[in-house]
């Protein structure tokens, strides 16, 4: 049975041999990866956006679609640079009656 000095230099050897296998193991998924990887190709004109999660930040390519399209009015900006907002209504509201309760659908 080992104690003292010596169980705690034998436990040290271990965990140093346990981290260079661990490192020389992702070091060789790394390599495979970035030879599996492929270069991201964009051409002028290309539209493209974030997936969202920052983590991620993946680009993909963006298709334009017309009807996604806000036209942009022209605004009035006063001298203390605000601008005046107008209210958008809803345009068709409807009610949906379930068993003991209605929802408005917008």
């Amino acid at each position: 049975m080992v104690v003292g000095p010596e169980l705690l230099r034998q436990t040290t050897k271990k965990v140093k041999l346990i981290q260079g296998r661990m490192k020389a193991s992702q070091s060789r998924q790394k390599s495979y990866a970035d030879k599996r990887r492929r270069p991201l190709e964009f051409a002028l004109g290309d539209h493209l956006c974030g997936k969202g999660n920052p983590l991620e930040e993946i680009l993909r390519k963006y298709v334009l679609d017309p009807s996604q399209v806000l036209e942009v009015e022209d605004l009035q900006i006063r001298g203390d640079l605000s601008v005046e907002v107008q209210p958008v209504g809803l345009g068709d509201i409807q009610t949906r009656q379930l068993r003991g309760k209605s929802i408005s659908l917008v």
